[in-house]
């Protein structure tokens, strides 16, 4: 293994420290999840606001996915974003396939694609 990259205020910097981790300080951002969607969307900024809206009249579909053919989608669009960036990928998508096997069997996949009302898949995360 080559990389970990692991992101959380929950993690012990001591014991993190003592299994070879480094830390690194990144930008990031975070909002309360609330259970109340009103309330949640008001947490949000104008924009996010706007884009949610946008999203919406645009039809788009968030579908959480437990497929494997989600692998396929999900590694032609990360290899197209590396490309694009002047990069290549650091695996293939065998390596991309065993990740989604081993979150899903764990309990921790959470693989999302968002779909135009045509069905196209326009956008993938893990």
């Amino acid at each position: 293994m080559h990389h970990i990259e692991l992101m959380s205020g929950a993690l012990d910097h001591t014991a993190m420290r003592a299994a070879g981790f480094k830390g690194s300080p990144v930008p990031t951002f975070r909002c309360r999840l609330l259970a109340d969607e009103s309330a949640q969307r008001k947490a949000l900024k104008d924009s996010a606001r706007r884009n949610i809206r946008r999203a919406i009249g645009l039809g788009l579909v968030v579908r959480f996915e437990e497929d494997e053919r989600f692998v396929d989608e999900h590694y032609d669009q990360v290899c197209e974003v590396f490309t694009r960036g002047g990069n290549s990928v650091p695996f293939r998508k065998r390596r991309a396939l065993e990740y989604f096997r081993h979150m899903r069997a764990s309990g921790n996949l959470l693989a999302a694609a968002v779909y135009l009302p045509t069905g196209e898949c326009i956008a993938t995360s893990t």
